[in-house]
This record gives C-alpha cells, structure tokens and sequence, in this order.
C-alpha cells in the first residue's frame, strides 16, 4: 500500500483537529502513531545532533521516523493551525517538538473540553438499543480517559447501570452481583457486549428454524375434479376431457377398478336405541359412506351368533 493510501484509510479515522475535537483527536492520532513505533518520537527529545553518539544507520533511522511522524500530524491539522504552530524543523525533523506545540496551543482549551465530555457522558441516554449504548457508553469513556478526567471508576460504573431501563433488571442484577464487576466500567460494558452476542445468536436460530420449517412443509394444493363436475382449477385435463363429465371416457380398466373399490366398501352401521329397556326392535340403518373396519363375510369370525331382534334399513329402502 502507497502513501498515499495509507492517508486515504487514516482520514476515515482520524478527524481534522479543531477545538472541538481535541481529545478525540489526540486519542485517534496516538493510536496510529504507535502503530507505526513513532509515539516514542513525539513524547521524547531523539533527533540528530542531541549529542548522542549513534552509528550513522540508527542516525538515519531516528530522521525517517521524525519525518514520517511529523508528516502524520501535520496531515490532521486545520489550516490555521498548522500556519500558528508549523515551521520547516517541525514539519521535516522534530515531532517531539511539534507534539508538544500542538499539546501547548489546546490546553487552555482543555478545561471547556472535560466539561464537554462530562456533560456528553452524563447526558446519554438507552434508545431500546442495547448495542448502541454499549458503543456510544465506550466513546464516552475513552474520551473521559483521553483528557485526564479524574473520577472514580465506581462513579463510572454506577452511572452506567442506571442508565440502564428497569425492562432490563435481570441482567442489572447480573452486573451487581458479579464480583469481577463491580465498580468496572469496562468490565460492564463486556457483560452487556455478551447479553447482546447471546440475543444475535438465538435470533439468529429462531430465524434459521423457520426457514427449516417452511421449508419442511410444502404448502402446494391438488386439486380434483369430484361430484359429476368438472373443477376449473385443475389444468391437467380440458373440460371435454374430464371424467366427472364425461365418465364414458373412463378407461375400462379404471372403471373396473372403482367398481370394485364401491363394491368393498361396506355400509357403516349408524344406529339409536331408546334408553329404557323395551321389546320393540331395533332398526339398523346402513349408509353407504360406512367405515372400513367392519365385515360382512362370516369366515370373518370364530363363532357366529344369529339374532332376529334386529331389522336392517339402507339408508332410503323399506326395512327388511
């Protein structure tokens, strides 16, 4: 990656520094700077020429580093700033030098920022996003710690709980009662991190089994054509082809075999007797929607008791 793609990503992170971002800023810039080994540069007087013996390869490396890193701060700077505080030995050769110009010019600004900061993080508030207020509570803090506010972190924590809804008691609760957190912020915010990661994975598994159960259980609808009539819905045949219509179209074999599947259905037996014990006869009526399950052949059974008391009726003949 080239240089300047390297600024490229850095100014997707970085901010231009003003005096409304300074602790921000500063946090961002020394990150990267020892990312790349060049904080040691900017907090400690090494250049050439400090009257420190050196080899001429450690020589040339201290010069790179002072340029690389003076080239980095130079490149966050607003265009006020850097004419106030940049001359050519800052921006080529000295970043202890420019570290300390640029800390110089905004700590009399410092007071107004920890106020800022502090009423930013007194004033946030839970918007029914869990995730949101974990992130925006770690922003809070980092910018708390990057301006040397001085306050206890057990204030911290307990400010961060009750923030928290009462909805959300359980895992209140959970942070109290835990030793490992108690009057640790960071350590809150990684319980809360964690409540979140388990609400994601069991979504994520309830999402996944309803996909698996539609999936399971195909909802096509076959129709048919019944009762003499033919059903339009059915595209598998024409209505001059259709059976229910035309049942002279009926293969002979297909005939033969729904004779016969008429012909072994049997009659169910649907009857009523009068709750009182009396001599009258009881009159059997048989349907021809009749279930399965019962038997007109007598090879049927073992024994095979024959009684005259009852008479039997199909459904719209006289009783015989």
């Amino acid at each position: 990656m080239n240089i300047n793609d390297q600024n490229h990503d850095l100014q997707k992170v970085i901010p231009i520094l003003t005096d409304e971002n300074y602790s921000e800023w500063t946090l961002q810039m020394i990150i990267c700077l020892k990312q790349r080994r060049l904080y040691q540069y900017c907090i400690e007087q090494c250049i050439p020429g400090d009257g420190v013996t050196r080899t001429p390869t450690v020589e040339a490396k201290i010069v790179d580093a002072n340029v690389e890193a003076c080239g980095l701060i130079t490149n966050f700077l607003d265009s006020r700033t850097f004419a106030a505080l940049v001359t050519l030995e800052e921006s080529t050769q000295n970043s202890y030098l420019l570290w300390k110009k640029v800390n110089e010019r905004f700590a009399s600004s410092m007071l107004n920022s920890k106020a800022r900061i502090w009423s930013k993080f007194q004033k946030l508030t839970y918007d029914d996003n869990l995730k949101d207020f974990i992130t925006n509570t770690q922003k809070c803090l980092s910018n708390i710690e990057s301006v040397g506010i001085n306050v206890e972190e057990e204030i911290l924590a307990f400010s961060i709980l009750t923030k928290l809804p009462d909805e959300l008691h359980s895992l209140i609760e959970k942070v109290t009662l835990n030793a490992d957190t108690q009057g640790n912020p960071n350590a809150i915010l990684n319980v809360l991190h964690e409540a979140t990661l388990k609400e994601e994975a069991l979504s994520t598994d309830t999402t996944r089994a309803l996909i698996l159960k539609k999936d399971s259980f195909p909802s096509k609808i076959i129709n048919h054509c019944i009762n003499g009539k033919h059903n339009p819905l059915v595209t598998t045949h024409k209505p001059e082809k259709c059976w229910q219509l035309h049942p002279e179209l009926r293969p002979e074999k297909r005939r033969k075999e729904k004779e016969q599947k008429v012909n072994f259905t049997i009659a169910q037996a649907l009857f009523t007797r009068e709750s009182k014990e009396t001599n009258q006869s009881i009159t059997i009526v048989l349907d021809t929607g009749a279930s399965n399950h019962m038997f007109n052949n007598k090879l049927f059974f073992k024994t095979l008791h024959l009684d005259q008391q009852s008479k039997v009726a199909t459904d719209v003949e006289n009783p015989h």
